[in-house]
């Protein structure tokens, strides 16, 4: 019997994902549904991360991806234990507690996949996919070297601007723009100074 192909089968748990989470009308069902199939889709990733990478089993990079694809699934199913106790009342958070939940999540992300960011091998599945990053190493690894020195310093000004203005949501979207801007323009300008006339194909 022929194998499934996990590109497909990934691309459709996606979609029944996005399905569940904006057609399902009732909270509860769409949040469990959404994130079944989320957890389904980082499970299967990480069982055929040497296939989708095309890196041998043995390579020391493919460690790295396992990490970050075991760090994703557990935040993942963290945040759906969370959302599920909060939908069924089982627990309450206060506005100001909810916030600042929000912004310990966004911290965690900041730090920990800053710090794995340089180690990233090239794949089309995991890091800061952008059409330069991943078609060019050298972008790829400015890339994710700017993502790993700007964890520490953008960690540090997202903490004390939550504190000073309590506003978690424009400080957090701020913070991800330029989390993922900066280092995307800058590889935009590597992979530009090696490729000058090189296009994009079109899809």
């Amino acid at each position: 019997m022929k194998k499934a192909d996990p590109f497909l089968v990934l691309f459709i748990l996606s979609l029944l994902a996005l399905f569940s989470a904006f057609l399902i009308p009732w909270p509860l069902p769409a949040i469990l549904l959404s994130s079944t199939c989320v957890a389904a889709a980082v499970l299967l990733l990480y069982r055929n991360l040497g296939a989708l990478s095309d890196l041998p089993d043995d390579h020391p990079k493919l460690g790295t991806l396992r990490i970050v694809t075991v760090f994703n699934l557990t935040l993942l199913l963290l945040c759906t234990v969370l959302a599920v106790l909060l939908a069924t009342g089982a627990v309450r958070l206060t506005e100001n507690g909810e916030k600042y939940l929000a912004a310990a999540v966004v911290s965690i992300i900041l730090l920990f996949l800053g710090n794995l960011a340089p180690k990233l091998p090239r794949t089309r599945h995991t890091g800061l996919r952008l059409p330069w990053t991943v078609r060019d190493d050298d972008a790829w690894i400015c890339a994710h070297r700017v993502v790993g020195y700007m964890s520490v310093p953008l960690f540090c000004f997202y903490a004390a601007g939550v504190l000073a203005t309590g506003d978690v949501a424009t400080m957090s979207g701020l913070v991800m723009l330029l989390w993922i801007g900066v280092p995307g323009a800058l590889s935009y300008r590597v992979y530009r100074n090696k490729f000058p006339r090189k296009r994009f194909p079109r899809k």
